[in-house]
């Protein structure tokens, strides 16, 4: 297996830590969307990270997709239980840590490919920016 993207990436990071701790073997692709968008690109059709390359080719991406392939390999010891209220609260929790999680990623993303007086950010973006100014002040 083959993951996809570098450690600086929260997301990498959690599904590389499954990895360990399932003890699955796995090599790394450490290019980066910033430094070679094309190339992640031909790997994952949303030019996202991390993508997860079996053995067999297939590329799994999505880190909540590649994490659930993973638990469900793993069996028993799965980090995530199968059902009920445990797996439900689980994955709520997944969520609102994931869902923040984007929301930081997109600010970063704007400032990073539209530098100052070249994009107007809207919405949400520019009420977070707007709040980081008031709460670094």
């Amino acid at each position: 297996m083959i993951l996809v993207g570098q450690y600086d990436s929260p997301v990498t990071r959690r599904v590389a830590i499954a990895l360990h701790h399932y003890g699955i073997p796995f090599t790394r692709d450490t290019r980066s969307i910033f430094g070679d968008a094309a190339a992640i690109g031909r790997i994952s059709p949303l030019t996202r990270i991390p993508a997860l390359v079996l053995d067999d080719g297939e590329v799994l991406i999505d880190s909540a997709s590649i994490l659930d392939h993973l638990d469900e390999q793993a069996g028993d010891a799965a980090l995530i239980p199968r059902s009920g209220p445990q797996r439900r609260r689980v994955l709520q929790m997944t969520a609102l840590a994931q869902g923040t999680l984007e929301k930081v990623a997109a600010v970063v993303y704007e400032r990073h490919f539209h530098p100052p007086n070249t994009a107007a950010p809207s919405g949400w973006i520019a009420a977070l920016a707007r709040h980081a100014l008031v709460s670094t002040n």
